[in-house]
């Protein structure tokens, strides 16, 4: 019985404690942090999210798809996302497909799929000023085109599919005719020192504004096709240039948009007048045989972008191979860009500068480590806002680098965590990515056009939060409930607890839980915070069980229909005895001679003894003290055959009062005997 007890009290303990310390959501909010909207979309989930500061939903919205990778507000209050399309093709970090205009009621707007056999969209996209979308994205050669490219065949394979090469491209798509209105292709700008019968041979440090097929060293080998891996995209309106950020290189690069397709495969035209050569690059000066490693200042970063009219350029350095260590940085740079807007090299023939304008490192530095993904950018007021991507952590800093908002996103892949669970790990023991990974976070003005006229009502945390355990009130510890004929029609127990709340808003059920190791546990379910069960369920329990007395343990707990929450002071005891002829008033006939336990058990002053006799029979019923001595002589005398019961007021033979203790009480009729023990306290 007791292991039984222990058992049922090991299920019941609640879920609450976890909450205990938080792990996820709001952390920090300071009167220093800039006002505004946050969007962002978890990598492993379809819904994107618009958040205020105090880390409430505003708005959200749900696509058919993961995000692949970046999601933006328009001006015009839409949604533009990218698509995760499931594929075996171009199967690695930042897979997308396709890129999805979402109105702000969620209806789709516009869609557009560039994903085949020949061409991937990956990572990021950026909305032009004329409303045409530029893609970035991979585009296919095979092994044989990538050899007479000049590529060191030593340098192919590595796996992945499709096999080959998979070099960059970018198209610019007009969304109102889905046609593809400009491109630009890394494979038109290619320069090797390996193979002197190909027309792109030549001295590669000459040539800084062209791209080293045979660069890094090594080739795909451990990135199979993905041999560059460019993972953002910028726009610079005035100098209609583009900033793309080079993953594998360790570099940024800048192109021109000013030019014509035809004009940005070739080294002509163009603003510049170079075509789509690289106008600047910066990061790594080995990426065109400068071979200054001390010169290289980027590791795995992404994020590039122009800050500041376009006068400054802000990067997250993931710090993937950092000579000094793994931790990652938000990077500021002036590029060398004179007043003519052309980009000078130095005397030593590569692109400054040789120093930041700022930076941002957490102390120790090896607290801000994410080794992929992540993002920063500046807000109204001059602070950054900075996406730790692989851990799901967006903060806010200042320009002394002091941390004034804080928030830790609470969305995995299936959906939010509940307040005080753990963020899960991803991947292996050596992987430094959390399950509520994110690309990069956002943050809009209050005055963004996007924003104006919508409904920006706060509705509560993302994350998900425990109803809050209830306490139990009536019947209180050790109460004892009689059951009588005269009160089993009309009585009942009334079960009441406190309110539990629910900070998400949701509707909460009560179950109210009646345990007995003999009758297992039964569930009684209702909204409110009190029920009422009848006498007549409460004695079937025990007329079931052949018992006149029982010992029900009963708790509580509250569901918020996915979360249960037991209460914080249950489980109670409460005793129950049932004292009549017959549960069902039937006159029913014993079918066999039988001593029910005394009930109340333990009792002062008095308690009652039930028998059944299932024929007429001379009884004796005679209380003993523990020594076998004779106490009191209740019944000596014939009786008729059905149910008795009689009243023991703690008194021997001469009417006076006993000591409390354990004592005995015996029937005897014919060759039946049966002995029972009870206990009077004083």
């Amino acid at each position: 019985m007791i292991k039984r007890i222990l058992y049922y009290l090991t299920c019941l303990i609640t879920i609450y404690g976890q909450n205990n310390e938080q792990t996820v959501g709001l952390f920090l909010n300071t009167e220093n942090s800039s006002p505004g909207y946050n969007l962002f979309a978890p990598n492993s989930y379809n819904v994107t999210y618009l958040m205020d500061n105090n880390g409430n939903l505003i708005h959200s919205w749900q696509s058919d798809f993961r995000p692949g990778l970046s999601v933006y507000l328009t001006e015009e209050g839409q949604l533009l996302r990218t698509q995760r399309i499931q594929s075996d093709l171009f199967q690695t970090g930042g897979h997308g497909g396709g890129v999805e205009l979402l109105n702000w009621d969620g209806s789709l707007d516009w869609e557009f799929e560039y994903a085949d056999n020949d061409h991937w969209q990956h990572h990021d996209i950026e909305l032009l000023p004329n409303g045409n979308i530029l893609i970035l994205a991979w585009e296919l050669k095979s092994t044989s085109d990538a050899v007479n490219a000049g590529r060191n065949p030593s340098f192919l394979g590595g796996g992945g599919t499709p096999l080959g090469l998979w070099p960059e491209h970018i198209v610019e798509v007009d969304t109102d005719t889905d046609s593809i209105v400009w491109e630009w292709h890394t494979w038109d700008h290619l320069i090797q020192d390996y193979d002197s019968t190909k027309s792109n041979f030549g001295i590669i440090a000459e040539h800084p504004e062209r791209i080293n097929i045979n660069f890094p060293q090594g080739g795909s080998l451990s990135h199979g096709g993905d041999w560059l891996h460019i993972n953002s995209i910028d726009y610079n309106a005035d100098l209609d240039q583009i900033l793309l950020s080079v993953h594998h290189w360790g570099e940024i690069w800048v192109i021109d948009h000013s030019t014509t397709t035809a004009e940005a495969a070739s080294d002509s035209g163009g603003n510049n007048g170079r075509g789509g050569n690289i106008l600047y690059r910066w990061g790594n000066t080995t990426a065109y045989n400068m071979g200054n490693i001390g010169l290289r200042f980027l590791y795995g970063q992404h994020d590039a972008r122009w800050i500041n009219d376009g006068s400054q350029i802000m990067i997250f350095n993931n710090g993937i191979g950092r000579p000094d260590g793994p931790y990652s940085s938000v990077d500021v740079l002036s590029p060398t860009l004179n007043s003519i807007n052309v980009y000078e090299m130095d005397s030593s023939g590569y692109f400054g500068p040789d120093s930041l304008d700022w930076r941002y490192i957490e102390s120790p530095p090896t607290q801000l480590f994410s080794s992929n993904i992540s993002g920063a950018h500046v807000l109204d007021n001059g602070n950054t806002l900075i996406t730790d991507g692989a851990h799901g952590r967006y903060f806010e800093v200042d320009s002394s680098g002091n941390t004034v908002w804080d928030y830790i996103n609470p969305i995995i892949h299936n959906g939010p965590l509940y307040q005080g669970q753990p963020v899960p790990p991803m991947g292996g023991p050596n992987s430094n990515m959390f399950a509520n990974h994110t690309f990069r976070i956002h943050r809009y003005s209050p005055y963004y056009p996007g924003l104006v006229g919508q409904d920006l009502i706060p509705q509560g945390p993302l994350e998900f939060y425990y109803p809050t355990p209830v306490e139990i009130l009536t019947p209180e510890q050790g109460d004892t409930i009689l059951v009588t004929e005269e009160n089993i029609v009309s009585g009942f127990i009334s079960f009441t607890w406190s309110v539990s709340t629910d900070l998400n808003n949701d509707s909460l059920t009560y179950d109210l839980i009646l345990f007995n190791s003999n009758i297992g546990s039964h569930y009684f379910t209702t909204s409110s915070n009190h029920i009422e069960i009848s006498y007549q369920t409460i004695a079937d329990f025990l007329v079931n069980e052949n018992s006149s007395a029982m010992d029900i343990l009963w708790n509580v707990r509250v569901s918020d229909g996915l979360a249960e929450v037991m209460s914080s002071n249950g489980p109670f005891i409460f005793n129950v005895g049932v004292i009549f002829l017959s549960v069902d008033s039937d006159n029913s006939q014993p079918d066999n001679f039988l001593l029910y336990p005394n009930f109340p058990n333990p009792f002062n002053p008095t308690t009652t003894l039930r028998y059944d006799l299932p024929q007429n029979s001379f009884v004796n019923i005679t209380i003993y003290d523990l020594n076998g001595r004779e106490v009191k002589k209740l019944v000596r005398s014939e009786q008729v055959s059905g149910n008795h019961s009689l009243t023991w007021n703690g008194t021997n033979d001469q009417g006076k009062l006993v000591s409390a203790g354990v004592y005995l009480y015996q029937i005897q009729s014919g060759e039946f005997v049966q002995t029972k023990k009870m206990v009077l306290m004083k």
